[in-house]
């Protein structure tokens, strides 16, 4: 096992090689493991990358299971082609096109009250070229660690209420839908109404799961002309649905998308969320006030899939990005290829060793060192015989010049 100072310098390697990588490392201690790979039909296999903004206490976790996206209260996570645990790539972070698309999938909100917020929403994380004050290359309309970008919430919500906004980097407030919230002066979105939304409502019960559907509608030019959102529930026959549209960002939110932008979950808690579930002027709203510490533990996402919408006048390819099952079957290949590689290569340095050293001897290149115990076998030049001890001295030479290939390509031997 390795002392400390061992460990630090270990530490500190892996650090500068990440940097040169353009990897950001995230913690000093035990780096946050890679939650899993989570299925969306039309897609395939993505990753999830735990958020680094808890660092060094540690985030917070985001569990994967089955099909189901678990965020834990505060934590984060972004949607990705590849996780590599303690460290951040923006590379790898899924860039989306989705104008033409509508993106489905299930949430579970029960237990998230008044003061809890289970998030859903895209922004341009893949193009981020700083790390910022999270060290994961996370950037939001607010610039929550330091990092402002375009900023789609497809969903801000708990069991009370419920909101979609389109941001742009400079807008914080943003345009938004959906139910709930407000102030003394002012009153949140109203799409809908507190009997069609929330607990045992007539439309959407959010004590049980229920489903979301996002479209993107967007021109022959595949510029986004709105953002439509509709929720569903098995056995209930009401669907409630919002329109967000003539937002004056739209043109640089479809610059962002046609860039690709990341899905990211999350999941927290606090007790001035008035704006997103508050009663609001109107007194209309779910929450005279917020309570985090009731927050449950969990939340749930699960069924995501991308489809075209049906007759959409823009059909854009939805990703280059290959899924996340693809790439690690790259990197596996690589690495088997690697490994193949220098065993190869330590192969015939071993052989020439053992066959190129004998060879020399015999020409009269190599003799045993004459000492006052072996000065016998230096005198006998005309038969030249190997020490059997010289020859296992030339196998070890060749097996530490093969180890040490072998021990540089990260194989161990």
């Amino acid at each position: 096992m390795a002392g400390p100072r061992q460990r630090s310098w270990t530490n500190h390697q892996r650090r500068f090689l990440l940097l040169l990588t353009g990897k950001a490392p995230v913690a000093w201690g035990n780096p946050p493991p890679c939650a899993g790979t989570v299925d969306i039909a039309g897609f395939g296999l993505a990753a999830l990358v735990p958020s680094g903004w808890q660092a060094p206490e540690g985030a917070a976790p985001v569990k994967v299971h089955g099909t189901q996206v678990i965020p834990h209260m505060n934590g984060r996570a972004y949607f990705a082609n590849g996780c590599s645990s303690g460290s951040y790539n923006p590379a790898d972070y899924l860039a989306f096109n989705l104008p033409g698309k509508t993106m489905r999938y299930t949430t579970d909100l029960s237990g998230s009250t008044c003061g809890c917020n289970a998030a859903l929403y895209l922004t341009s994380m893949h193009h981020s070229t700083h790390a910022g004050e999270c060290s994961d290359y996370y950037c939001d309309a607010n610039s929550v660690c330091g990092q402002s970008c375009a900023e789609i919430d497809l969903q801000e919500a708990n069991q009370f209420a419920w909101h979609s906004t389109l941001h742009t980097s400079t807008d914080s407030s943003g345009l938004g839908a959906g139910y709930g919230g407000g102030g003394k002066g002012w009153s949140g979105p109203r799409s809908w109404m507190a009997d069609q939304y929330g607990p045992y409502s007539e439309c959407i019960d959010t004590t049980m799961p229920f489903d979301v559907a996002v479209s993107f509608p967007a021109d022959a030019s595949c510029q986004l002309t709105s953002l439509k959102v509709v929720l569903s529930q098995a056995g209930r026959y009401c669907p409630v649905s919002l329109e967000i549209k003539g937002y004056s960002g739209m043109a640089e939110l479809t610059e962002a998308l046609r860039r690709g932008m990341t899905p990211t979950v999350s999941y927290w808690g606090s007790d001035d969320l008035g704006w997103m579930d508050g009663l609001g002027a109107d007194q209309k709203g779910p929450c005279s006030f917020d309570a985090p510490k009731a927050c449950a533990e969990v939340v749930r996402f699960h069924n995501f899939s991308i489809h075209e919408i049906e007759n959409s006048p823009c059909v854009k390819k939805l990703t280059d990005q290959p899924p996340a099952d693809v790439v690690q079957q790259g990197r596996l290949f690589s690495k088997v290829a690697t490994a193949a590689g220098c065993f190869i290569v330590g192969a015939i340095v071993t052989y020439a060793v053992l066959i190129a050293v004998p060879f020399t001897r015999q020409l009269g290149g190599l003799q045993p060192p004459v000492g006052p115990h072996n000065t016998a076998i230096s005198t006998m030049t005309s038969t030249k015989v190997q020490p059997i001890s010289d020859r296992n001295g030339d196998l070890k030479r060749a097996q530490l010049s093969s180890g040490g290939l072998l021990a540089m390509c990260g194989v161990q031997v």
